[in-house]
């Protein structure tokens, strides 16, 4: 938001209310998300092979390892 200071500030100037630059805001938010979760998903299938083949007793698509991992880097990055 701070690149985007000056947009924000005319679109207020020429009568945006405060919902409708905040829905603007969080629908880029949203893309950027999705985009991002998408991107994963789809890189961490194309690895499941090669993790598999690295970790002893682990299966690639096993969901406890999947939930694990995914609120390991959540508590890392958050």
């Amino acid at each position: 938001m701070t690149r985007r200071k000056f947009e924000i500030g005319i679109r207020v100037a020429l009568g945006a209310r405060r919902d409708q630059v905040l829905q603007l805001m969080m629908k880029e938010v949203w893309l950027l998300g999705l985009a991002g979760v998408t991107s994963g998903l789809l890189l961490a299938a194309y690895l499941a092979r090669f993790v598999q083949s690295q970790l002893y007793g682990v299966k690639a698509r096993d969901p406890l390892v999947m939930v694990l991992a995914g609120a390991g880097i959540f508590l890392l990055f958050a």
